[in-house]
């Protein structure tokens, strides 16, 4: 088997078809590759349509963590090759005839990294994370938060069952699962070559309170990552972890404590423990201050914005 392709659904009769139909588009040998689909308990059409396909295999996976869910994918595919993609994405047009060469050629690259467009819905606009375009992501690129859009990625299977590259699973696997997921195999030194060339389509649709609904959990648990990773003895740069503590406190302005934040706590105590200098500011960034929502909702999307690039189409 030469590719396995992961997709996650639920009520997902709307996407999932052309989902489908873009894998066949990015990889026209029929007879070579497997779709692994992870439901989590659809009560839609959503089944149906995907069991007609002879190349789709599907679980009924009611367990819903994105990490959880495609780690089981990974345990099941038989692909050399692996890629994961969510139903309401594309593959673009050979995309995996590109990607599939280029891994063929070279059996020390790891992971070949293309292009992923975004569509805004909402605003009716295609365009780029600026950074995507430019140099590749190093260990540090990555520590500040940023990362490649995962669908746009086919990965070595090897090299991840090697170096026991997971997802995190259970609640940790439904905030930034992919980005975590990338900054594992940057820190086991991935050998990646980047395909220029557009490799998927994104959908973003901007639901502002669900968005906002997260923020604490999702920034939270980014620094707790930075944490344990700083305190396991991996190198992070203290700017970054200020960063991060500066934007964690930011959003607390949107929701009181989550699960996350003892586990906060625990890290921060070790922290401090060993770095009391550099605790010492950590705490100052830590203080209450009584933002205005507006102004922080102001302050993301203005981040947002100078973050992407729009394309004219």
């Amino acid at each position: 088997m030469k590719l396995s392709i992961v997709i996650l659904t639920f009520n997902s009769e709307k996407y999932i078809k052309e989902c489908i139909e873009s894998v066949y588009e990015a990889y026209p040998d029929k007879k070579n590759f497997e779709i692994l689909v992870l439901d989590n308990g659809s009560d839609d059409n959503t089944v149906e349509i995907v069991s007609e396909d002879k190349n789709c295999k599907v679980f009924n996976f009611p367990v819903f963590s994105m990490g959880t869910s495609r780690n089981f994918g990974l345990s099941k595919a038989k692909g050399k090759y692996i890629s994961f993609i969510d139903c309401d994405d594309r593959f673009t047009k050979n995309r995996f005839t590109r990607h599939l060469k280029i891994l063929e050629n070279d059996p020390n690259i790891d992971n070949v990294i293309g292009v992923s467009k975004l569509f805004l819905k909402e605003k009716n606009k295609f365009g780029y994370k600026k950074f995507t375009l430019g140099r590749k992501l190093n260990i540090d690129d990555y520590f500040e938060g940023k990362c490649y859009s995962l669908c746009g990625i086919t990965y070595r299977r090897d090299f991840l069952v090697s170096n026991n590259i997971k997802f995190e699973e259970g609640i940790r696997g439904k905030f930034g699962e992919d980005w975590y997921f990338q900054t594992l195999c940057e820190l086991k030194k991935q050998y990646s070559q980047i395909d220029l060339q557009d490799s998927a389509l994104i959908q973003i649709r901007e639901d502002s309170f669900m968005q906002i609904d997260v923020q604490r959990k999702a920034k939270c648990l980014s620094l707790i990552r930075l944490l344990e990773f700083h305190n396991s003895g991996i190198k992070v740069k203290f700017l970054t972890l200020l960063k991060l503590t500066l934007k964690y406190n930011l959003s607390k302005t949107f929701n009181k404590k989550s699960e996350f934040d003892l586990t906060l706590e625990d890290n921060l105590k070790i922290f401090f423990k060993r770095n009391p200098l550099r605790g010492f500011f950590i705490k100052i960034a830590l203080k209450n201050i009584p933002f205005s929502k507006n102004f922080v909702i102001k302050l993301r999307e203005f981040q947002s914005k100078i973050s992407f690039k729009n394309l004219e189409v």
